[in-house]
Formats: C-alpha cells, structure tokens, sequence
C-alpha cells in the first residue's frame, strides 16, 4: 500500500497535477500547521518532530509557488476576494522551543512569516504534553505488553524496546486516542494509571519535546517574523470542556498571547480534528476580538469558509515533497471530497 501510494504521489507530480492545481486554485488559502522540529543528526522519531531538512525543502518549495504572508492579512484579503496568486500561511502549535532554535534561523533565511499558537500555560515550565509523556513512555518502558482493558482497548504487544521502536509508537498512539475522548479530570487518572503499568514516570526526552519560555517568546516576536495566538492554556480540547472551563482556557490563553506584543487575531483549537470543537468555541472567541480559529481538517480555505472552522494541512514527519506538494495544492483534500460524495440517485 505504502509502495503503490508513492507511486501515485511521484506520478501526480511528475504530471504537473500539483501545479495545475494550485493554479485553479489561486484565490483559496492554503495554511501550513508544523509542531516540532529536529536536527537532522537527532535519532528520535516522533511524528510531530520534521527534520530541519525536510522543513527547509517544504518552506523552499513554498517560497518558490506561493505567495507567503502574515495569517491575519491573507485571511482577510481571501475574505475581500483579492487573493490573485497562490497563498499560504505558516503555523504552528504548541510552542516547542525548537521553532526558536531550528525554526527561526530557517524563517530568516527565506525571510518568511509565521504564527506560533502557544499553549500560554505550558510556556516557561518544564511541563510535557501528556500525550508526549505517553509516546516516552511507551518508547523507554522495559514491559514487552502493556494491559489497556480499562480503557476497552486489546493488550498492547510492544516487542524488543530496541528493535521494535514503530510498534511502540503505534501502541502509544492507540493509546492517546482513546485518552482524548475522556474529560481532563478522568484522563489524568487514566494517564497515570497507564504510565504506572509501563513502569516509566518520567522519560528524558533530550528537550525534544521543551517548551519555549516567556523571554524566548519575546525574542521571536523581535524577529518581526513571528506574531502568536492563543492554543488554549493547557492544550485541552475544548468540546470535552464545560463551559465554565472552556471560557477560561480560551480567553486565558488569547489574552496571554495578546500581552507579548505580537500578537495574531487569530486562534488554532488542540487536536483540531471535526469533533474536537463546537459553537461555544465560536460564542468564546468572537467576543474577545479573535476573528479566525484554524481546526487540523485537511484543505484550503475560500471566502465561504467557515471562520471559526479554517482549515489548515498539518505535517509529519513521514511526508516526502510529493506528498506535501499533494496536500498543499488541494489534491488530497478534492480527492476524498469526491471519494465520499454521494452517488447521484438514478
């Protein structure tokens, strides 16, 4: 399957789809959703964390194809229709301190701009994600099988922690997808209980995976390249809130983001996928000035898009050029919306 996908992903390019596409395409938005990045010399593998190389040829190929501006403006000229050539936007979440140190120094060399939307309450601590406290976890435990029945999953069978490093990661992921369907009181008994059975409490994770601190912040807005936006306080996803806790991880987390000075008017939601935000977002947002919340659904935006519903593509780090060039040109996304579409009633 692997094999037979990258033929059609090298045959598309070869072809020029990508760039008739994107030509088609010229008045829609394309925006770019990056998370962590690594030194090309780093063994660690983890989807959210590209190599410096590949993050170098993704911004080159879009510096090369695209127009690439500030979200706030190119959100509002595709809104006033005055999109002429194609557009992008460069984001990212979370707030790793890798976008200051292998990022940056990429973003000015090809003097491109970009948004980091911060979880306001994980910066300047030495606080992980807890779905990164899992994917360590499940990479260092010595246990060859983990037992999940409690969260009504099959027993994980983690192999060697040497040789068999996808499988864990798999098993990991599994994991976390089934812990963000819990509310944050249950999924915080529900991680520790899972941390404990693996053996593992804490994982050193080299700083992969550190978040940036409130001075590393200042410094990349002084770059003139950087604005920042609110990402919730504790990266919770915010249809698993009640309201009450919903009202204040959003407007703690725009408003911090507002007080550094380079601030975006716009918000990106955790996860981001189609549940994992909802109308009391939209009720939250629009009242605290923000006029664009990005979700991690695939595809372009166009003046019709929903505003508190943008779309964004968001990379990892098993994506070749081809398959950005494929995802970036709006490829993917008009593939599966014709794959899913109805057939006509005969």
């Amino acid at each position: 399957m692997r094999v037979a996908k990258r033929f059609v992903l090298r045959a598309a390019s070869a072809i020029g789809a990508d760039a008739a596409s994107r030509s088609l395409r010229r008045g829609e938005l394309l925006v770019v959703n990056y998370h962590g990045l690594r030194t090309d010399a780093n063994p660690r593998r983890g989807w959210l964390l590209l190599p410096r190389a590949r993050f170098v040829e993704q911004l080159s190929y879009l510096a090369r194809h695209y127009d690439v501006r500030p979200v706030d403006d190119a959100v509002a000229a595709m809104r006033g229709g005055t999109l002429t050539r194609p557009t992008a936007c460069i984001t990212f979440d979370d707030g790793y301190r890798n976008n200051l140190t292998i990022g940056l120094p990429v973003l000015r060399e090809l003097s491109l701009p970009a948004t980091i939307y911060l979880a306001t309450g994980l910066i300047g601590t030495d606080a992980r994600l807890w779905t990164t406290r899992i994917e360590l976890a499940f990479a260092a435990t010595r246990a060859d099988r983990v037992n999940l029945d409690d969260l009504g999953l099959e027993p994980a069978s983690l192999g060697d922690r040497d040789r068999c490093a996808a499988e864990r990661q798999r098993a990991g992921s599994r994991v976390n997808e089934k812990l963000k369907t819990l509310p944050a009181s249950q999924r915080a008994v529900a991680v520790d209980r899972v941390l404990e059975r693996l053996g593992v409490n804490s994982s050193d994770d080299g700083g992969d995976f550190a978040f940036l601190d409130w001075e590393e912040v200042a410094t990349l807005g002084r770059s003139g390249l950087v604005t920042f936006g609110g990402h919730t306080v504790h990266h919770e996803i915010v249809s698993r809130l009640d309201d009450v806790a919903l009202a204040r991880e959003v407007s703690d987390s725009v408003h911090r983001a507002r007080a550094t000075g380079y601030a975006s008017e716009t918000f990106a939601y955790p996860n981001g996928g189609p549940g994992d935000f909802d109308d009391r977002a939209e009720k939250t947002l629009g009242p605290l000035g923000v006029s664009t919340a990005f979700t991690t659904i695939d595809g372009l935006n166009r003046a019709s898009t929903p505003p508190f519903a943008m779309r964004r593509i968001v990379v990892g780090d098993d994506w070749s050029l081809d398959a950005f060039r494929f995802h970036a040109s709006g490829l993917a996304s008009g593939l599966r919306r014709a794959l899913l579409r109805p057939a006509p009633a005969e």
